[in-house]
């Protein structure tokens, strides 16, 4: 898409710590994620959160968009047809 073109041109370097707000479609799920699918009563318990107070556990992505955590967050966020997403990125190793 566009946004991986101007990522590549831009370098854009993200910050840990910082929320950027990202396009769903942009997260790409591993397959660790996709192997193992989340416990019925977890997820249930978040998406009962999510509807009563609005809040969810963060989703983290590593710099080429990877999901590292918050799986469950990102599925609610599917499931309600959110177009951009809250994200924080991982920590690199150089921080």
């Amino acid at each position: 898409m566009i946004v991986n073109k101007l990522r590549i041109f831009f370098d854009i370097d993200y910050k840990t710590g910082i929320e950027y707000w990202i396009p769903i479609s942009e997260i790409k799920i591993k397959n660790m994620f996709l192997a193992t699918p989340p416990g019925y009563f977890k997820y249930r318990r978040k998406l009962n959160n999510f509807i009563k107070y609005g809040e969810l556990s963060p989703i983290i992505i590593d710099r080429n968009f990877e999901l590292v955590d918050g799986y469950i967050s990102y599925l609610i966020m599917k499931r309600f047809n959110v177009g951009k997403v809250p994200v924080y990125f991982q920590q690199c190793v150089s921080e």
